[in-house]
């Protein structure tokens, strides 16, 4: 019932409507990004201190990057207001914030020299899977946006965003599944998950690029 009561009210190209979700959602990640730079050691004299926050910011910071790049694209050319695609893009921005937690509660364990590998893995874990979480809803909001807009869309720009939905999404599950396993992972082994995260999320940029080319401008 509220569904359809919410339906009456959203024209899904309500160009207002879908300006102020961008703005917003412009907001909410801008303000994600600065709470990584808040949180740099401020009174460390020691540089070697300071260069390891400096590195997890860099890192943090590349990946709400991509997330922004993505959602910036994804509103260009595909986005329909409905009831569905607004409140998973809320899930979605949620789903950023709280990867900014996971990120500096992450890093407060690791650069702490006292702390057991084990201890890491719980918070390893929620950072992966809030990555994969809002790569998936990414992912649904391009096929969404697809089905809704693809009599109006060029080829190029259809091929673009099937491609996007479908990394988005495989990707996104994929780094769901290994935050699932790695909490049953040997101490032993976990320090080898965090290389093989990054890379098969690099292979899979580098992927996209090569199979559909240039993103649409």
């Amino acid at each position: 019932m509220l569904r359809g009561a919410l339906t009456g009210l959203v024209d899904p190209r309500d160009e207002r409507l879908i300006h102020r979700l961008e703005a917003f959602s412009d907001i909410v990640i801008g303000f994600s990004m600065a709470l990584l730079a808040l949180d740099l050691p401020s009174n460390n004299s020691d540089m070697a201190g300071v260069v390891p926050w400096l590195v997890a910011f860099l890192v943090s910071f590349g990946f709400v990057a991509l997330l922004w790049w993505l959602h910036n694209r994804l509103f260009a050319y595909y986005f329909t207001a409905t009831p569905l695609t607004i409140g998973l893009n809320f899930a979605a921005l949620a789903g950023v914030a709280l990867f900014i937690f996971s990120t500096t509660a992450l890093a407060h364990k690791i650069l702490d020299l006292t702390a057991h590998v084990r201890t890491m893995v719980p918070f390893f874990a929620l950072w992966m899977g809030l990555y994969g979480a809002v790569l998936v809803l990414l992912g649904a909001l391009y096929a969404l946006g697809l089905r809704a807009r693809w009599t109006e869309l060029t080829y190029p720009i259809k091929r673009w965003g099937v491609a996007r939905a479908l990394n988005s999404g495989a990707g996104g599950v994929a780094l769901l599944a290994i935050a699932l396993i790695v909490p049953h992972l040997p101490p032993e082994n976990f320090t080898m998950v965090v290389p093989l995260a990054i890379v098969s999320v690099l292979v899979e940029r580098l992927l996209t690029q090569r199979i559909v080319g240039k993103p649409p401008a």
